[in-house]
């Protein structure tokens, strides 16, 4: 399988790469897989995407991390995302994705 990164032309990077639930990401109907693979067939439909992730709150150990990797594994986890773009009729959508 090609990783979403490849197919939509962004680096493959530890910035790219948040933990998502199967529930989210999974391949099926309403995931976010699902969504990169509608933007990858219908990128003129998708401009301007931006991504919010959330969080539940700043890391446990959060007076003392520089990077990523010093981050607690559990405090890395995303609560939500929500995608928003403009498509081709320059209507403003949005989809918001919940990962508990």
């Amino acid at each position: 399988m090609v990783a979403a990164d490849e197919r939509l032309g962004v680096p493959q990077e530890d910035i790219n790469v948040v933990p998502m639930k199967e529930s989210v990401n999974g391949n099926h109907p309403g995931s976010f897989y699902e969504l990169e693979k509608e933007i990858v067939k219908n990128p003129d439909g998708h401009r301007s995407i931006d991504i919010a992730i959330e969080y539940d709150g700043p890391p446990t150990n959060a007076d003392s991390v520089t990077r990523l990797g010093d981050v607690n594994p559990v405090d890395r986890v995303p609560t939500k995302f929500t995608v928003r773009w403009v498509d081709e009729h320059g209507v403003t959508r949005s989809r918001p994705f919940i990962n508990r």
